[in-house]
């Protein structure tokens, strides 16, 4: 089974920088692609497979600036930077990840059934109950 079929998400193209914070200082970054799972990140420093990091990705609109915030593991090191698999990340971080991965890539509605059964798999359907 190659990589490409392992994954449950799509892969989109999106150059973008991005802020990490790790180790006390920030580096930057620039995402090569994105998924709802996780990034690649193209950096020159070097950050060690298994380490967490936080980073920011800052969207300009033109009514509005949009800042992700997220989380995420460093599973996978090459020369050109880090593959990053997501952790945590607040809900409207998520919901903007959605939808740039559906409108990048070429089937919205295969990301947004990717985006569905993520969501069955990974929250509980009960009421909440205060």
């Amino acid at each position: 089974m190659t990589e490409r079929e392992r994954r449950k998400f799509s892969r989109v193209f999106f150059r973008i920088e991005t802020l990490i914070n790790y180790n006390g200082s920030i580096i930057k970054g620039t995402v090569d692609n994105i998924s709802l799972s996780g990034m690649f990140i193209k950096i020159d420093e070097k950050i060690s497979q298994g380490e967490t990091i936080n980073f920011t990705i800052s969207l300009a609109g033109v009514s509005s600036n949009l800042i992700l915030k997220l989380c995420g593991k460093v599973v996978r090191i090459t020369p050109e930077g880090v593959g990053v698999l997501f952790k945590k990340m607040d809900l409207e971080s998520f919901i903007h990840l959605r939808n740039i991965v559906a409108y990048n890539g070429e089937n919205s509605e295969k990301v947004i059934d990717e985006f569905l059964n993520y969501v069955k798999e990974n929250f509980d359907d009960r009421p909440y109950e205060s």
